[in-house]
């Protein structure tokens, strides 16, 4: 994956992984609240640079009365964070 982020995009600088916030993982169905992941990275985000995290574990959210429930990725628009669910592409 890193290599085709890569190619697509010459000029990025490719981070170590950091651990993701303890206070966002949902134990009971291994899941991470991906709203909670996005306020995170919205705050360690330095102004002028754009974030994505790739969590493995599956991510959730919440919306009104439906509690949650899965999806695929989250971000704001405009935005410089980015929570997308990795399936190993």
């Amino acid at each position: 994956m890193v290599y085709q982020i890569e190619k697509k995009y010459p000029n990025i600088v490719i981070n170590k992984s950091k651990r993701l916030l303890k206070a966002a993982f949902y134990a009971d169905r291994k899941l991470y609240r991906a709203d909670s992941l996005l306020q995170f990275l919205i705050a360690e985000t330095p102004a002028g640079h754009v974030t994505f995290k790739f969590p493995t574990n599956d991510i959730r959210h919440t919306k009104g009365h439906k509690k949650n429930y899965g999806i695929m990725g989250l971000g704001y628009h405009p935005g410089a964070s980015f929570v997308i669910l990795h399936s190993g592409f």
